[in-house]
């Protein structure tokens, strides 16, 4: 009978130790947005990519406006990354602008689907 009882003591330890770390444990991180819209951003239309990008405050490549690619290569940067969010891609040689906005491409596609365990270069001085 006293091992009984000194196995009843344990088991309630054992419970009373996971009440403890379930009400003490945080997350550091919000509910990703994916999780709460269940929209894939690569369904979005061009513009509405950019709309998007915009939204998150990227800071836009110089003459983007002029550039009638632009769309399409916010576009295929956010399908890129949805696919390869630990991937590294940068702009054309000698654009700063481009690499930094591709990063923030990076960076905003990672933190809608939740990945928040990734390295990011640090913004180049334009």
């Amino acid at each position: 009978m006293k091992n009984l009882s000194r196995g009843k003591k344990m088991f309630f330890l054992f419970l009373a130790t996971i009440l403890i770390m379930v009400l003490i444990w945080k997350t550091d991180h919000p509910v990703a947005e994916y999780a709460k819209t269940g929209v894939r951003l690569s369904d979005l239309s061009e513009q509405e990519c950019v709309d998007f990008v915009v939204s998150k405050g990227v800071e836009m490549p110089l003459y983007y406006e002029q550039s009638p690619y632009f769309a399409g290569v916010t576009k295929e940067m956010i399908t890129y990354y949805e696919e390869n969010p630990y991937s590294l891609r940068s702009g054309t040689l000698g654009s700063l602008t481009q690499a930094n906005y591709f990063e923030d491409i990076r960076r905003i596609v990672n933190e809608y689907y939740g990945i928040y365990n990734v390295e990011y270069l640090p913004k180049y001085d334009v």
